[in-house]
């Protein structure tokens, strides 16, 4: 786990490929292939070997995540993962790779991404980036998890009814993934509701929260929801911005129809460095998502091993405790 995080947060940073139109599952297959390589103590010329194959053979493209969002947005990265075992373990059977997938002629650098550099790698005077992933609260795309707050406040302050305009401001990155889009204000999946700001500031201002039942197909098609997304716009904000990524920031500005102003900022929320999850929070995420399908009792139980993984011999007592039939 450590070399797969390692590889997939420093190539995503460098590389910067999800800003140039390239899909994470890039950065995901390498690192897969690099950490079943570490996990199966395979010669270093052999992980080499099943990095090249993973990384000239699996390119995939961002549109998995624009426009109108199919099933396959949720498939993508166990796809790569899927290719990166795929192209480790080909290379462990001696099948051998392009020598130079990555500086070489007609290579990532060259196609795609121009010379960058990985840094110091944890443990050889960097730091691990393990530790700088975050977890997400709510079952939504990563930049919509401040608006399921911000929206939750504002629903605090005023009357849904009352609501005359609702202005978000937030940094490019969010609104260009889940605001730019047409698509997006007028969600017609599952997959695109849980990318679409107005769908998700507007459902959690009806219902409270946001939950798994906020992707049906009846909640999503809603056609009573339209008319409050409609008042919904969405900007990007130069100080918000600047501030990006180091501070994560929407601020939302509400008029109500009697002329009042109300505005709620949302700074770091829950999940994201320094406001990370604790036991508490992610015992409570796992408990909404599991006990619908595993009950109660086993859920707890399933809770309890997890927690206590370490003291386990082997991974197969935790990993049959997932298995409903």
């Amino acid at each position: 786990m450590v070399v797969a995080y390692e590889i997939v947060v420093r190539l995503q940073d460098a590389g910067q490929l999800r800003q140039r139109g390239w899909d994470q599952g890039f950065a995901v297959g390498i690192a897969t292939a690099a950490g079943v390589g570490n996990l199966f103590r395979f010669p270093s010329d052999r992980i080499a070997h099943g990095i090249a194959i993973t990384a000239v053979g699996n390119v995939p493209l961002r549109a998995t995540r624009a426009g109108r969002l199919s099933m396959w947005k949720g498939a993508a990265t166990a796809y790569a993962v899927r290719n990166g075992v795929f192209g480790m373990l080909l290379a462990a059977e001696g099948m051998t790779g392009p020598d130079r997938p990555f500086e070489g002629r007609h290579g990532l650098w060259e196609q795609i991404t121009g010379p960058f550099e990985l840094g110091d790698l944890g443990g050889r005077g960097g730091d691990f980036r393990l530790l700088t992933p975050h977890l997400k609260y709510w079952p939504v795309e990563g930049n919509a998890q401040a608006a399921v707050w911000a929206a939750q406040s504002v629903r605090s302050l005023v009357e849904v009814d009352d609501i005359e305009e609702i202005v978000v401001l937030t940094y490019w990155s969010a609104w260009h993934e889940i605001a730019s889009e047409p698509e997006k204000w007028d969600p017609r999946t599952r997959e695109t509701a849980d990318h679409s700001l107005p769908y998700i500031f507007a459902r959690t201002l009806v219902d409270g929260a946001i939950s798994l039942a906020s992707f049906t197909e009846q909640a999503y098609l809603d056609p009573a929801l339209r008319p409050l997304m409609a008042r919904l716009r969405a900007a990007t904000d130069d100080a918000i911005e600047a501030q990006f990524p180091k501070q994560i920031n929407m601020r939302v500005v509400v008029t109500t129809k009697q002329g009042e102003s109300h505005t709620v900022e949302i700074v770091n929320p829950l999940g994201f460095p320094p406001n990370r999850m604790q036991a508490a929070d992610i015992n409570r995420k796992f408990e909404a998502l599991a006990i619908p399908v595993f009950g109660q009792e086993p859920t707890k139980a399933l809770l309890e091993c997890w927690w206590d993984v370490t003291r386990l011999a082997t991974l197969t007592e935790a990993l049959n405790r997932l298995d409903r039939g």
